[in-house]
């Protein structure tokens, strides 16, 4: 893992939250627009999942997937509303399309990046 990965999960792990001051806002600032994000409360990592080039990590509130190719975070995608990943959740990411399958409360949560699609699977039992 490169330095700027293990940085990258701490970050995510502690909840971390780069926000600039107002007068950087209005100015020049150190951060490019796509480095810039609001995001929600990522503290409690509930799963990960790691395939040859992505990390995928599950929170209470969202999915974070990092690209180890291009070496960054994508923003975070939101869990649909009503789904419960316990902690410790199994989870793998397909090799054949790279998506990711992780367990729930209920079944599987399914989440593609190249879609941007995030659907859940109820099993029965």
């Amino acid at each position: 893992m490169t330095r700027l990965a293990a940085w990258a999960v701490v970050a995510l792990s502690a909840g971390a939250l780069c926000v600039p001051s107002p007068a950087e806002s209005q100015g020049h600032s150190r951060w490019r627009p796509e480095e810039r994000a609001l995001i929600g409360d990522h503290s409690v990592v509930l799963a990960l999942a790691a395939g040859q080039d992505l990390l995928y990590a599950f929170t209470e509130t969202g999915i974070g997937v990092y690209d180890s190719r291009l070496r960054r975070w994508d923003l975070p995608r939101p869990i649909p509303p009503g789904v419960y990943i316990p902690r410790g959740s199994p989870a793998l990411v397909d090799p054949l399309d790279r998506s990711v399958w992780v367990g729930t409360a209920l079944g599987v949560l399914h989440y593609d990046p190249k879609l941007e699609i995030t659907e859940t699977v109820q099993v029965p039992g």
